[in-house]
């Protein structure tokens, strides 16, 4: 962790995603937002027709692995584990999703 000439730290924080053949990565860095950017993605998979959050919870296991993971089952028979660099990059975006669905009249499980 660095810190900025204030000596705030400066936390940087990343998640990715990985699909077959596809990876995409996220990142972002500063003191006051620590998860820019992943608004902006959790936007874009809520707004795709085809994505629909019908469950979207922490990841149930043994070890830290599971406090950094997300199970997101974006419909039947398609589900992702999403793997955060921390635990606060994994609530920030459970809280992102959370404040959108209800923003968009989206049932979360």
């Amino acid at each position: 962790m660095s810190q900025t000439a204030d000596g705030i730290p400066q936390v940087k924080l990343s998640s990715y995603v990985f699909k077959i053949g596809q990876q995409v990565a996220l990142f972002s860095a500063g003191p006051i937002d620590p998860a820019a950017g992943l608004r902006s993605y959790v936007e874009t998979l809520l707004r795709k027709s085809s994505s629909e959050f019908n469950v979207l919870c922490g990841v149930i296991g043994d070890g830290n692995a599971a406090a950094k993971s997300l199970f997101w089952q974006a419909r039947k028979g398609l589900s992702f584990v999403l793997t955060f660099e921390s635990e606060r990059g994994r609530n920030a975006t459970i809280l992102i999703a959370r404040k959108h669905a209800l923003d968009c009249n989206v049932v979360l499980a």
